[in-house]
């Protein structure tokens, strides 16, 4: 799909302008999480990478989104929705992790302790 720009760039154009600023979010975020993890920052809590997530999606993916064609209404509705659509999105797959992992230790708990009293 080639999104129409207003600003001069022909539709290709602007499609590969958007596919190197994701390129260059991601590496950004990868570059961020790799420094905070050096310096020894909690890297592993969910208000961490949902913050490193929205700004780079904010600085980088955002604005490139507002030069479209789409109309003004569109526009506001998606930069509103798809942040908080991906934040309830990471916030659903950390805690079925979380369960997962619970469920998982009570597993190993109930193995250790059955072995244990059959020594």
């Amino acid at each position: 799909m080639v999104l129409p720009m207003d600003v001069g760039f022909s539709g290709k154009a602007f499609d590969n302008i958007l596919l190197i600023a994701l390129v260059l979010s991601i590496a950004v975020y990868l570059g961020a999480f790799a420094i905070c993890y050096k310096m020894r920052i909690d890297v592993t809590k969910p208000r961490f990478v949902i913050a490193l997530s929205l700004s780079c999606g904010f600085v980088f993916i955002i604005p490139l989104f507002w030069f479209t064609r789409i109309p003004t209404g569109y526009k506001i509705a998606i930069t509103i929705i798809a942040p908080a659509l991906s934040v309830a999105n990471y916030l659903a797959i950390n805690r079925r992790g979380l369960a997962l992992r619970q469920n998982l230790m009570e597993k190993k708990d109930n193995q250790s302790k059955e072995e244990a009293i059959h020594q």
